[in-house]
Parts: C-alpha cells; structure tokens; sequence
C-alpha cells in the first residue's frame, strides 16, 4: 500500500478512503488486501504539483512586504516572470 500510494497528497488519500467506505458497503464485508490494493491502482490522483505552484505563485505576486519573500531583492523583471508563468498555468487551466 505504501508503494501504490508514494507521492499521495491528503485529498488524494481522502479519494481513496472515500473510495474503499464505498466499496465497502456495496459489498457488505471487509475488503481484502488485494482488493485495497487494486482499488487504489484503479484512483488517479490529481496532479496536485501545479496546483501548489500556482499557489506560491500567486502567494508571491500579492505579497505587499519585500521582507516575506524569499528573496527581497527580489525585481520588476522577476514578477513579470511569475506573472507569465502564473497566466501560463491558468491557460492549461489550473487554479
């Protein structure tokens, strides 16, 4: 289970969970380990990596003190970056 789950965020295992409940009381009895297993090869999880850099990215871009970015020298030409990144993100329609 360890291995079929490497990488799972918290909503992801929350997907799972509500899942194999489901299975569960549509089969009226505890479910194996290979039927556990199985159900989770059958979830996809989201791709939750670009979800978090849009986040950060947006994070950065409405930050209104220097002193909380990771970098306060941070410049003009680096916000423009996360902006077109951050517009590149939302056009592959991530929010």
């Amino acid at each position: 289970i360890d291995k079929a789950t490497a990488g799972y965020s918290a909503a992801a295992f929350a997907s799972v969970r509500a899942e194999l409940k489901a299975l569960v009381s549509r089969c009226g009895r505890k479910l194996s380990l290979s039927e556990v297993v199985d159900s989770i090869h059958d979830h996809l999880p989201p791709t939750i990596s670009d979800v978090r850099r849009y986040q950060t990215l947006q994070a950065l871009l409405n930050c209104t003190r220097r002193s909380l970015l990771p970098d306060p020298q941070v410049t003009e030409s680096d916000r423009s970056e996360w902006m077109t990144e951050l517009r590149a993100l939302e056009a592959q329609g991530v929010r």
